[in-house]
């Protein structure tokens, strides 16, 4: 039976609850904010907290999500080895990626 209850341990579903409003259901079961949790084509559940894009309107002037994906098409490999970023599918607040590829 479905707990109607907002999360409380970050999972949601069945006796976890939804995720609060500002955040998504991902198709296993955890709350978040990124695409991982949001994109409905990747198995965001609606009936367990919000999916797609954020309605919120933008209170610093900036828009978009808080992280993004680090990915080969927007760093190229040889700078996530100097910049110290391990992996290529990681998240990292926008400010800092802004900082990356500007370097």
């Amino acid at each position: 039976m479905l707990n109607n209850n907002i999360s409380i341990n970050g999972k949601c579903g069945n006796s976890n609850g939804k995720c609060s409003s500002d955040q998504c259901c991902s198709q296993r079961g955890w709350c978040g904010e990124t695409n991982d949790f949001c994109d409905i084509t990747r198995g965001c559940q609606p009936e367990l907290g919000r999916c797609g894009y954020s309605n919120k309107i933008s209170t610093n002037e900036k828009c978009g999500g808080v992280n993004v994906k680090v990915t080969s098409e927007n760093i190229k490999d040889e700078d996530i080895g100097k910049r110290n970023i391990k992996s290529e599918n990681i998240d990292i607040p926008f400010d800092i990626y802004k900082k990356i590829i500007k370097e």
